[in-house]
Parts: structure tokens; sequence; C-alpha cells
């Protein structure tokens, strides 16, 4: 019995072509991929322990999750299956409730797959991931745990800037800083980043939109997200300029479809400071690593802390740290839920608006007044 037999699960012989094309496509690709293998794991880790992942009970599911947490205790065990494989990589303890919880939830896709496979088949099987003990476990690691959300941190403007002044006169010098300039204005996934192509650019002369149709949280038939990079009223930093000087290096390759931020090749043989352009685009990796680095380099605090998607964080934090209204710094980094967005605005509100800037701004308007603070 594999997975790919049941997400989505064998259909029944009367469901109509057009309804069959629309069920397998309704769970994508990437979600599908990690489905697979945190079942595979979870398969291997049964095997190990002499259980039955299927068709599965609520006290294996709840101890496994347990074991993620590092803290797993041993149930009795159940029905020892030897064909079961314990092949697949193993699951490593200490995870965070966020990825804890994630994988719980693939195990219940897989397990409502399976139930209804096994209803066409006249068999009633419930879901034990979605079962109270499994519940009382996640809520058990999560109140023991006690963790705080672990995201990246953002950078101000002025950090971006000193991190664009050390990025060397060169070919991957020019990519990296339209990369990091585009990513911190432009509140990008480094994945968004690494697919942009040229068909997604229109120039307008004052600005560049970039139309994102697909990324992790639009659906196909969704409008594509439209995302304006134009000049700034004043500073050095000027995300339209950093794009436009990496677009001339590579206007030679300027197909719709020819991804714009690409691999620089050295030549051994060639004069310091040549390079050579690939046609492949940079995997959303290099750009966490160009953000990292960058940030070392320019001698930035917190490093562990940092990350590429601390672009996008930056993005909201300044905007709304500069007054942008909450409308407009959604639009740009795409979220969907306005409360997910506000995990990055609250920070910026909170430079903007506290008691020691308004006292500021006060006292800005009529320094003549006397305050007794």
């Amino acid at each position: 019995m594999t997975i790919a037999r049941h997400l989505p699960p064998s259909l029944p012989a009367t469901l109509s072509k057009a309804a069959r094309s629309y069920i397998e496509a309704s769970i994508a690709k990437g979600t599908r991929a990690m489905y697979a293998r945190e079942f595979a794991r979870f398969e291997a880790w049964c095997a190990d322990q002499g259980y039955a992942a299927i068709p599965g009970e609520a006290t294996i599911v709840a101890s496994y999750l347990a074991h993620l947490a590092g803290d797993a205790e041993q149930i009795v065990k159940v029905s020892r299956d030897p064909a079961r494989s314990s092949s697949a990589k193993k699951p490593k303890v200490g995870y965070a409730i966020a990825t804890i919880d994630r994988i719980r939830a693939a195990l219940s896709a897989f397990y409502s797959a399976y139930a209804s496979y096994e209803a066409t088949q006249g068999r009633t099987v419930s879901n034990p991931a979605r079962d109270y003990i499994v519940q009382q476990t996640i809520k058990g690691i999560a109140n023991r745990k006690d963790e705080h959300p672990n995201r990246k941190r953002d950078f101000s403007k002025v950090e971006l800037e000193r991190m664009l002044r050390i990025q060397p006169d060169s070919l991957a010098g020019t990519r990296n800083r339209a990369i990091l300039s585009l990513g911190f204005f432009g509140g990008f996934r480094r994945s968004e980043l690494a697919k942009l192509t040229f068909g997604m650019l229109e120039d307008n002369g004052d600005s560049i939109t970039i139309s994102i149709a697909k990324s992790k949280t639009a659906k196909k038939g969704d409008e594509p997200r439209l995302v304006v990079i134009g000049r700034l009223p004043r500073g050095r930093v000027q995300p339209l300029d950093d794009l436009r000087a990496w677009l001339s290096c590579v206007e030679d390759g300027a197909a719709a479809k020819m991804p714009i931020f690409r691999r620089v090749w050295r030549t051994k043989d060639a004069d310091e400071g040549f390079a050579r352009l690939g046609t492949r685009p940079l995997c959303d990796k290099t750009i966490l690593d160009i953000v990292v680095d960058a940030a070392a380099k320019a001698g930035l605090k917190r490093i562990p802390e940092l990350g590429a998607h601390s672009l996008r964080a930056s993005m909201a934090t300044n905007f709304s740290k500069n007054g942008v209204p909450d409308s407009l710094i959604q639009a740009q980094g795409g979220w969907k839920s306005v409360r997910q967005m506000m995990t990055y605005t609250r920070r910026g509100k909170t430079y903007r608006d506290n008691p020691f800037a308004e006292i500021q701004r006060l006292d800005e308007r009529d320094p003549t007044k006397e305050r007794s603070m």
C-alpha cells in the first residue's frame, strides 16, 4: 500500500472524467510530496517500534508525535507487521510545535484518504490523527514547550544600505544588490525571487510592475499579485536602479521564460573579475546564502536570526514604520490573512506609535510648551 494510492483517494468508477481531474488537482504537487515524505517516516518509525501504521491507532500517532517532541514514551506494542520497511529516513526529535502540528496534519490527510478508500470497499475506519488523544497530546506538547513563533528578524533600511555597499563591483555583486533590494522593497519570498522571469516584468518608465501568478498562497485562477518597484523620494538606496542595473547585464537573454536571477560562473583562465552568466535560475537556498553572507560581511548583529524571509519581514516592518497603510503592505506582500501580515507590521507600528515617539512629535509641534515628563 503506497501513499500515492490514497492521495487523492481511489475514486469510484462512476465518477465523471472531469470530476476525477479536478479531485486529482486538489492537492498541490509540493504538498503531496510533503505528505508522502512524512508518512514514509512515520511508517519507518512504526516498523522499528513493531507497530502497524495501517489502519493506524490514535495511541500510536500520539506516541509518534511525543517522540518527535523529544519526550517519547513507549506504549503497549500492537500488531507487528514484518512486511513494513524501515528504509525511509528516520525522523529527528526535538521538533518545534508548529512542525509537529504540520506532521500531524500530513498523517491526518493520509488517514482521511485511506478511510475514503476503505468506504468504497464497504468498510468503515476512523481517522486516528483526529482522535481526542492526539489533540490532547498536541496541546500538551505546546504547553510544555511554551514556544514563541520562530520568525526571522527584520533589518532596517540603514542595515540594507550596508549590505548593498559591501557587494563587489562585479556581475555577481550587481545581481546580489538587485536580489537584496528587490526582496526588501517587494516583500518577496525567496522561492518567488528564484522563479522571476522576464515575462513577469512590465516597465512603466518611472516604475517596474512584477506580476506574480503563482506563489505559496495563490491558487490557479486567482488574480496575479502585482508588485510595484518604484523610486524613493530620497536616499542612496533605490530598488528601481538596482533592478535596472542587473537587467542591463542580462538583457541579451530576455526571453519571456528566461529566469532573471541566474548563477554567475567564474572562468579559471580569464582575468580577475571576468565571469560567465548561466542560464538556469538560482535555487532558493542560494538566495538564502546571499542574504546571510551579505549581513555577516556588513557586520549586522544576530546573524543566526536572519534568513531570506528577513527580506519579506523587513518590507512590512519598514513600510509600516513609515506610515504606509496596512492594505497597501498586504497587497505588496500578497498576504491572504490580515492577521498574518500584522505579525510583521506590529513591530513597525511599535517603532512609530509609542509614548516616547508621541512626546517627541508633540515637542516638534510646540517646542515652547513646558512638559513635566
